[in-house]
């Protein structure tokens, strides 16, 4: 996991934030490099942890949808 990502989950966990939305945007961005990498299943992996961590975001069902 990136150093960014770590951070963002480290502050969640406090209290101090909530990042759910901007790691749901963060997981959809690395689905598209997996998919432009030919990891369709790591893609997929990524979208639906996405859209489960994040209910309300529309992005990963859209995605998922494609």
């Amino acid at each position: 996991m990136p150093e960014a990502a770590r951070v963002a989950r480290l502050l969640e966990k406090s209290g101090e934030a909530n990042f759910d939305m901007r790691m749901a945007h963060y997981q959809c961005e690395q689905a598209r490099e997996a998919v432009q990498q030919g990891d369709s299943a790591q893609a997929l992996k990524l979208l639906e942890q996405a859209a489960k961590k994040t209910s309300d975001a529309p992005r990963p069902r859209i995605l998922l949808g494609q």
